[in-house]
């Protein structure tokens, strides 16, 4: 099989809209780190060399740090590492070198080393070409969501290389990548629709198909254009929405008004064009079609580049729909009224028109009803009719309100408590994706509660939750590595997972990070970022780190000696209710430590400590 479509790079988008100064700070000090062995930013800084955040391109500069990275285990370093091997992107060619990268990757767990491993096997890329491992590892890699896999696993089935052909299945993988934004797969459906190949044959689907097919970039050599004409000549409509806006016409009629304007709007087969977009949907709304004043208020609700985020018409257009009994309109309404968007906060019509779509049976609707009873907003609070609503959503398949039911099954909340049940909804909820619910979900596994004690279980939930940026989970699986539980032990696996937990203000993992910065372990020692990650944690309120880092400025360590500094961290701490904490305040004021002395101040303190020994007796 050759369909060519390049290998997948898998690198994190780390950056958002950052300043070019600030960029280059982040920049020297992923250097330092890098130079001090720190595998995570090792990675970084090639990412930046490869694409010139911050630094100048330099494919070289981009493989050396990838190798920095790579021989610390970081498995996303090594599936990059094997693509400049395959590309000749700062060193020479090399398939044997790019095999191994890649398949190393796929070891150490790099989910889109998967693919780039399948296309080596399929096309002989530094080992044998072996169609049947090629098809194992594209199926492995769509199971993870890689659309190019998705696309391929179709090929497979399609063509019948390392796999018994079936039209059936390729149609089913065809549609699978089509229905989201897949160029080829697009293509792919098309012609399955225009033979008839596992479906019937459908010349308006095979033009819908097509047509968004031609204008995406690795389309199959223009051919979906060609055969989108002919597809189109079969059509019997003449107005045909999906013909109109492929020969970029004016519509006419409002139902190919609002096709044209939500192509513009989502960019499905023309660039995104924003004032477009809504120009068309208002001559259509304008004109009463339910769908186009919906989507008018989606365009109004959403903030992007070249689009002014309008809550005011976004109600209008919402209240235009939801009259005529749309039920996505009705329930996003009676959301902006519950936040006030746009409009008074009015917890009234918020209920009435939620409840009016929650009667359409929209799983949102119900969802948010149950939060509405829940909460008591604009409502006396039930507690059993909230857990009615989350029940129904659930029943319709809402993931968030079987995390829901299964946190009110964990509480007693509106049901009797049963933590059996409570487990079973945060896995339904997990298996849909549901990141607190899988965290939820791996703490259940390390308690036993409602499920049978299971650590390997725990740590899978953790890490699908982890990978969701869920900072709970992060620091717990950093844990995890920590202590060696349910995973071989790996400090250097605990410090990156501790990092990610850390940039999004978890102050357990802060002190966690602190704590591996002082003393050296899974990353290379430094006191000065130690109390930097202890000055987080201790702002976010952690008595330990509140602790600790008023003995750093004590004793020096990380930052320059101040004794008032440690005084007032010792404080913070000793008013959590810390014994030793509040001894040592009692000890400053005695001794005139950061302060000047004060007998009364010290007697209250040590008055603190002794009622706190007492009721810990």
């Amino acid at each position: 099989m050759k369909r060519m479509l390049g290998l997948l790079l898998a690198l994190v988008m780390l950056w958002g809209a950052a300043a070019a100064q600030e960029q280059e700070d982040k920049v020297r000090r992923w250097m330092e780190l890098a130079q001090q062995g720190d595998a995570v930013a090792q990675y970084n800084l090639a990412v930046c060399y490869y694409y010139g955040r911050g630094v100048a391109v330099d494919h070289q500069q981009a493989v050396y740090w990838y190798e920095k990275a790579a021989a610390q285990g970081d498995p996303d370093a090594m599936n990059n590492l094997g693509i400049h091997y395959y590309n000749g992107e700062g060193v020479a060619v090399d398939y044997g070198k790019a095999f191994y990268w890649i398949s190393q990757a796929v070891e150490h767990g790099a989910a889109d080393g998967q693919y780039n491993l399948a296309r080596c096997y399929d096309d002989g890329i530094g080992v044998e070409e072996n169609a049947e491992l090629a098809f194992y590892w594209y199926e492995k890699s769509a199971a993870q969501g890689s659309l190019k896999a998705v696309y391929m696993v179709g090929c497979c089935y399609y063509d019948g290389e390392g796999v018994a052909q079936d039209y059936a299945q390729a149609f089913r993988w065809f549609q699978t990548g089509a229905e989201q934004g897949h160029g080829p797969a697009q293509y792919m459906l098309g012609l399955c629709y225009l033979d008839g190949h596992g479906t019937a044959k459908n010349y308006e689907q095979a033009a819908h198909w097509l047509m968004l097919a031609s204008d995406q970039d690795g389309n199959p050599a223009g051919e979906a254009d060609e055969v989108f004409a002919a597809a189109s000549a079969s059509l019997a409509e003449e107005d045909n929405t999906v013909v109109i806006v492929s020969l970029n016409k004016t519509p006419t009629t409002p139902a190919a008004q609002y096709e044209m304007g939500r192509h513009y709007f989502l960019g499905e087969g023309v660039p995104k064009d924003y004032p477009k977009a809504i120009g068309l949907l208002q001559m259509a709304a304008e004109a009463g079609h339910l769908e186009a004043a919906y989507m008018l208020g989606i365009c109004y609700s959403y903030q992007a580049e070249g689009l002014e985020q309008d809550f005011p018409q976004a109600v209008r257009w919402f209240t235009l729909a939801a009259e005529k009994g749309h039920a996505q309109a009705q329930y996003l309404l009676g959301f902006l009224y519950l936040r006030g968007l746009g409009i008074e906060k009015d917890y009234v019509q918020a209920l009435a028109w939620i409840s009016a779509s929650a009667e359409q049976g929209l799983p949102q609707a119900l969802y948010q009803l149950g939060t509405i009873y829940a909460e008591g907003l604009g409502v006396e609070k039930n507690e059993d009719r909230a857990a009615q609503y989350y029940r129904e959503a659930a029943s319709c398949a809402d993931e968030e309100g079987k995390y829901s039911l299964g946190i009110a099954y964990y509480r007693g909340d509106g049901v009797e408590r049963d933590v059996r049940k409570a487990a079973q909804w945060m896995l339904s909820a997990a298996n849909q994706g549901h990141a607190e619910a899988q965290y939820l979900l791996g703490m259940m596994y390390f308690s036993g509660e409602g499920v049978e004690q299971d650590v390997q279980q725990a740590v899978y939930w953790l890490g699908q939750s982890a990978e969701q940026n869920e900072p709970n989970a992060q620091y717990r699986l950093g844990q995890c590595y920590w202590d060696g539980l349910g995973v071989i032990q790996n400090v250097e696996r605990a410090s990156y997972w501790y990092t990610l937990a850390s940039l999004q203000g978890h102050a357990g993992a802060q002190y966690a990070l602190a704590r591996c910065f002082e003393l050296g372990f899974g990353i290379e020692q430094d006191l000065e970022m130690a109390a930097h990650w202890y000055i987080q944690a201790a702002e976010g309120g952690h008595s330990e780190a509140q602790y600790t880092l008023a003995m750093c400025y004590e004793f020096g360590i990380g930052v320059e000696e101040n004794a008032p500094m440690a005084l007032y961290w010792y404080t913070v701490c000793a008013e959590q209710g810390d014994v030793n904490a509040q001894l040592w305040v009692a000890t400053c004021y005695e001794k005139g430590i950061g302060t000047e002395p004060d007998a009364e101040k010290a007697a209250y303190w040590r008055a603190r400590a002794a009622e706190n020994d007492d009721s810990e007796e």
